[in-house]
C-alpha cells in the first residue's frame, strides 16, 4: 500500500474539475508523469481505481505517486502547450519523449533588424523574428542555411561598417557594409527569401525574372547579371523538388514505426503542392505505448514548437483524441483512405521504419565490436562460453485475460526472426506474471531436451523482471535450470539513458545483483534484447485481444467481411469505440451505406 495514501486522499478530495495540467511527483519530490485533461478531477481519479485499465508500465508508477500538483488553465489549447512545455523541460520518466528535443535547430530571419540576417538557434526567443523548423538533423539546418546564403547573399557584416567584409570581396553580399544597397533593395530581397523558406519559389522566380528583365530595359547590366545569377541557383533547386499536387497545398504527413522502447516518426514537408523537406524524429520511452499514444505525444511536442504549421496534416495512424487534438492544435489531422495522400503516408511509414532500423541496428554493423560485447557479457554474467545465442522472455495480459507470452532470440548479436517463438499460457488463470513467465521457460527447456529442431540450447536466457520471477522460473524449472543459465533483468523504465542505467538491475541465479555502466554496448544489447521480447509479447497480445473483442458481433454483418473488420478495429481501436462512432466517422471508412447498416445492426444487437 503506498505509505502517502492519506495525503493523496486528501489532494484527491479537493481536484478542481476545470481543463488544466496534472503533475504526478514521487516521495523525493522528482516529477514522474505530466498529463493534460478536459477535467482533472474525473482524469486523475481515473488513475486511483481498482478497476483502472492502465499500461503494464504506468501500474508502478502509481505506487510511487506521493504528491499530485494541478494547474487550471483557461482553455484546453492552453492546457496541451502547457503540458508540452513540461515535458520538454523536465523528461519525466513515465511520459513519450522526443528524442534529442533541446537539440533541434530551428532557422530564424531576424525580421526585428534593420537589415536582417538568418542564422541558426536552438530557442524561439522573439515573436518579431521569423522561424522555420525544427530541424532534428542539423546537417540539414546548416545545409539549407549555406543554400540560402549562395542564392539570396544576406549580410553576416555589420551594416555601414564603411569597409568591405569577406563575403563581400567573394560576391557573397549584396554591400550593406559599404552602405551600396537600399534598406527597400534589401527589404524586397528578405520578402524572396521568406517566400522560398515557406515553399513558393516559383513564385520567387517568376518575380525575379520580371525585376531582371526590367533592369536590363533600364541598362543596369549589373544588377540584372545579379538577379539572371539567383534565378538560375533558384531554378535548379525547383527543379529538383518533387510536384506532390497541382493544388499547391501546404500539408505535412506523417509516419511511425515502432520497435522496443523507441519510435521514430518521418514526416514529410509539403509546401505549395512540393515536397521541400523530409526529417525523422526518434522518441524515447515509448515502450508498451500504442501507435496512436505515441503520435499523440509526437504532434503535441512537435507542433507546439514550430510557427510555420500547414493547415493539414495526413497520418496513416491518427493520433489519441485526435478532434481533441486538432482543436488544439488547430489542425486539420486527417487519415487518407485512398489515392495521392495515402500513398504518400504509406511512403512516410517506410521512411520511418528505415530510420527506426537504421538507429536500432546502428551498433550491430561493426561485427568485431558485437564479438568484444558478447566477450564482456561472458565475463560480467560469469558464462562458461560466449553466448552466441541469446533467449528472453517476456508475457502479456491484462488482469490475466488472454494471457500470452514470447521468446526471442539474438544469434551474434542480431535478431534471429526465425527463431521467435509464441505461447498461450496454459496454466495460470489469474493475473501472476512471474508464474507465467516460469510455464513459458519451463515448456521451452522441454522442447530443447526432446531435440526439437528449432529449439536447440541458448548460451543464455534473460528474463524481463527481477528477483522473484528468477527465483519461481528456477524454482519451476527445477533441475533443469542447470542446464541453461538465467539471469533476471529489471527495467529501467527512464527516458534519460544516463539515469535509466541506474535502474537497469540484473539479477544472477547465485544471488548477486548489479547495474552495467550507462555507456557501454553490452548494456545496450541486453536493453535491445528484453526490449524486443516486450514489443513481440505485446504485439502477439493485441492482436489476441482484438480478435477477441471482434469475434462476435461484427462477424455477424453481412457486407463487413475480415478486411473492413480490420481496418475498423485498427481505426478506432476497439468495438466499443466502433459502437461510439459517429455516422459520419464511420462513412468515412465504409461509406454511407454500409455506415448507417453497421449502426442499424449494432444497436439491434443490443
Amino acid at each position: 500500500m503506498n505509505a502517502q495514501a492519506p495525503k493523496l486522499s486528501a489532494i484527491r478530495a479537493t481536484l478542481p474539475t476545470n481543463s488544466g495540467v496534472y503533475i504526478f511527483r514521487d516521495e523525493r519530490d522528482h516529477i514522474l508523469y505530466v498529463g493534460k485533461a478536459k477535467r482533472l478531477r474525473s482524469r486523475i481519479q481515473s488513475y486511483f481505481q481498482k478497476n483502472r485499465q492502465l499500461e503494464p508500465r504506468k501500474e508502478p508508477m502509481v505506487e510511487k505517486i506521493a504528491d499530485i500538483e494541478t494547474i487550471i488553465t483557461p482553455t484546453e489549447r492552453d492546457a496541451l502547450l502547457l503540458e508540452a512545455n513540461l515535458i520538454k523541460e523536465h523528461q519525466p520518466p513515465y511520459n513519450i519523449i522526443l528524442k534529442d528535443d533541446k537539440f533541434f535547430l530551428y532557422i530564424r530571419v531576424t525580421l526585428s533588424d534593420e537589415f536582417p540576417t538568418v542564422d541558426l538557434v536552438r530557442k524561439v526567443t522573439s515573436k518579431k523574428d521569423a522561424y522555420f523548423g525544427p530541424y532534428a538533423s542539423a546537417t540539414a539546418a546548416r545545409e539549407t542555411v549555406k543554400v540560402l546564403k549562395r542564392i539570396f547573399k544576406f549580410r553576416t557584416c555589420t551594416p555601414h561598417q564603411g569597409k568591405a567584409c569577406f563575403d563581400y570581396t567573394i560576391g557573397r553580399c549584396l554591400g550593406v557594409c559599404m552602405s551600396e544597397i537600399s534598406k527597400s533593395e534589401y527589404g524586397d530581397m528578405i520578402h524572396e527569401l521568406l517566400l522560398f523558406l515557406r515553399g513558393h519559389g516559383d513564385a520567387v522566380i517568376k518575380r525575379l525574372r520580371a525585376d531582371m528583365q526590367k533592369a536590363a530595359r533600364m541598362k543596369k547590366f549589373e544588377r540584372a547579371a545579379r538577379l539572371r545569377d539567383r534565378v538560375q541557383a533558384l531554378e535548379k533547386i525547383v527543379k529538383h523538388q518533387t510536384v506532390i499536387s497541382n493544388r499547391k497545398e501546404d500539408i505535412d504527413v506523417l509516419g511511425i514505426a515502432k520497435d522496443g522502447r523507441r519510435a521514430s516518426v518521418a514526416i514529410l514537408q509539403i509546401r505549395s503542392g512540393k515536397l521541400l523537406y523530409k526529417q525523422t524524429v526518434q522518441l524515447a520511452s515509448a515502450i508498451e505505448q500504442s501507435e496512436a499514444e505515441s503520435m499523440s505525444a509526437f504532434m503535441s511536442q512537435y507542433y507546439t514548437s514550430t510557427l510555420e504549421r500547414p493547415k493539414e496534416v495526413f497520418t496513416e495512424i491518427l493520433p489519441q483524441h485526435t478532434s481533441e487534438l486538432a482543436s488544439a492544435l488547430h489542425l486539420n489531422i486527417r487519415r487518407p483512405q485512398r489515392g495521392t495522400k495515402a500513398t504518400l503516408t504509406r511512403s512516410a511509414h517506410e521512411n520511418a521504419q528505415q530510420a527506426l532500423t537504421a538507429y536500432l541496428a546502428s551498433f550491430e554493423k561493426d561485427e568485431k565490436q558485437t564479438r568484444n560485447t558478447l566477450k564482456k557479457i561472458q565475463e560480467q554474467f560469469s558464462l562458461a562460453r560466449i553466448p552466441v545465442r541469446i533467449e528472453s522472455f517476456d508475457v502479456a495480459n491484462i488482469s490475466g485475460k488472454h494471457a500470452v507470452g514470447a521468446m526471442i532470440a539474438f544469434v551474434d548479436g542480431k535478431p534471429a526472426k526465425n527463431l521467435y517463438k509464441k505461447f498461450s499460457i496454459k496454466t495460470i488463470a489469474t493475473p501472476d506474471d512471474p508464474h507465467m513467465l516460469a510455464e513459458i521457460v519451463k515448456r521451452r527447456i522441454e522442447r530443447m531436451k526432446l531435440q526439437t529442431p528449432g529449439w536447440e540450447k541458448p548460451d543464455l536466457i534473460i528474463l524481463d523482471g527481477g528477483k522473484g520471477q528468477l527465483s519461481i522460473t528456477r524454482r519451476t524449472v527445477g533441475h533443469d535450470a542447470s542446464l541453461i543459465p538465467i539471469i533476471a533483468m529489471a527495467k529501467g523504465g527512464h527516458a534519460k539513458p544516463t539515469e535509466q542505467a541506474f535502474r537497469e538491475t540484473f539479477f544472477l541465479a547465485d544471488g548477486r545483483s548489479f547495474q552495467l555502466p550507462a555507456t557501454s554496448r553490452e548494456l545496450f544489447l541486453l536493453e535491445r534484447i528484453r526490449d524486443e521480447a516486450h514489443r513481440f509479447a505485446t504485439s502477439f497480445y493485441r492482436k489476441r485481444h482484438i480478435k477477441s473483442q471482434s469475434v462476435s458481433e461484427l462477424d455477424h454483418i453481412s457486407g463487413i467481411g475480415q478486411k473492413r473488420k480490420k481496418n475498423l478495429l485498427r481505426h478506432f481501436g476497439s468495438l466499443e469505440r466502433i459502437k461510439k462512432a459517429s455516422e459520419k466517422e464511420l462513412t468515412a471508412i465504409l461509406g454511407q451505406k454500409l455506415a448507417k447498416k453497421l449502426q442499424t445492426c449494432l444497436k439491434e444487437m443490443n
